[in-house]
């Protein structure tokens, strides 16, 4: 995911296809596998419910965070892209540091 916010920064036709092609297959990928661990902890009692309410605020999530991504295209342009790659490199960082905590 954090590729593709790199490739959006380029002004080439090609560059910008291929980042559209891995944000699809990023979120593809993210979305079950993120669903499948809720499911997994909640448990067979609470696993709709929990499923249900990470949908929403996933829905939630979306709307605030596509208009904050607007504004801040609006005012900072391409650089908002580099930043969210960044952020998404170190969440990536500090998930697999979490996994060697367990």
């Amino acid at each position: 995911m954090g590729i593709n916010f790199v490739l959006f920064v380029s002004n080439d036709i090609i560059l910008l296809y291929a980042a559209a092609a891995l944000f699809a297959i990023g979120n593809g990928l993210m979305w079950p596998s993120f669903m499948s661990i809720l499911s997994y902890r909640a448990g067979t009692i609470h696993q709709g419910a929990v499923q249900g309410l990470a949908g929403s605020f996933g829905s939630l999530a979306s709307i605030i965070g596509l208009t904050i991504g607007g504004i801040l295209y609006s005012l900072f342009g391409s650089t908002t892209f580099l930043v969210s790659a960044i952020v998404i490199f170190a969440i990536s960082i500090l998930s697999f540091r979490f996994l060697k905590m367990r």
